[in-house]
C-alpha cells in the first residue's frame, strides 16, 4: 500500500479551493498543550477540486473527504488534519480511508522565516475487508533555492531577417568573428 500527497492536503483552505468545500466551526480544544480552533469541513463533489485518488492496479477511483482542522489560536497555523472519505468506493472495494497530519514549525539554518510542515502522518486504509496502516515521519527538512538572472544584449548582424533567423546554435567550433545563430521566441 503506497500513500503519498501530505504536503498538499491543507490546499482546502486556501482561498483558490474553499468554495469546494463546506466549512464548520466545532469550537476551541486544547491539543498538544496548544490552544486550538477545532473546524470540521467537508469536500463538495462537483465542486471541489481536489479529489482523492485510489487506484488498484490500472484502474483509478475519485473520492472526496472530510475531516477537522485544528488551528493555533495564537498564529493561525494547522496543527492536526484529519480526514476520512466522503463516502466509500465500493467497485474496488475500498471502504475506509483515514488520514491524521500533525504539523509543527520547522526552522531552517539558512533562513528567518519558519515554516509549519506535516512531521507525522497516520494512514489508516480499509480495503476489501483488510486493514493496512503506513506511518510517514518526516524529519531534517532541506531548504532549496534556485536563482535565476536575465541578460539583455544587443543582438548582432546576422546578415538573416527575424523571419529567417538561425536556429539553436550547433556544438560546432565557430571562430570568433564568425556570425552566431539568433534564436528568437516564436510569436
Amino acid at each position: 500500500m503506497l500513500t503519498a500527497g501530505f504536503m498538499s492536503a491543507p490546499l482546502i483552505f486556501h482561498p483558490i479551493h474553499q468554495t469546494g468545500n463546506s466549512f464548520r466551526l466545532i469550537g476551541y480544544q486544547k491539543l498538544m498543550g496548544r490552544n486550538t480552533i477545532a473546524i470540521a469541513y467537508a469536500q463538495l463533489p462537483g465542486r471541489s477540486s481536489l479529489p482523492v485518488r485510489f487506484q488498484v492496479g490500472t484502474n483509478k477511483q475519485e473520492t472526496f473527504k472530510q475531516g477537522m482542522a485544528w488551528i493555533d489560536a495564537e498564529n493561525y497555523q494547522i496543527i492536526r488534519l484529519t480526514s476520512d472519505l466522503l463516502q466509500p468506493l465500493p467497485k474496488i472495494g475500498l471502504e475506509k480511508l483515514k488520514t491524521q497530519i500533525d504539523f509543527d514549525e520547522v526552522r531552517f539554518d539558512q533562513a528567518t522565516e519558519k515554516f509549519w510542515l506535516p512531521v507525522q502522518v497516520v494512514v489508516t486504509v480499509n480495503w476489501k475487508g483488510r486493514i493496512f496502516s503506513n506511518r510517514h515521519a518526516y524529519s531534517d527538512f532541506k531548504l532549496f533555492d534556485v536563482a535565476t538572472s536575465q541578460r539583455i544584449e544587443e543582438l548582432r548582424r546576422t546578415g538573416k531577417t527575424v523571419d529567417g533567423a538561425a536556429g539553436p546554435p550547433t556544438l560546432e567550433k565557430q571562430d570568433a568573428d564568425s556570425p552566431r545563430p539568433v534564436v528568437l521566441p516564436a510569436r
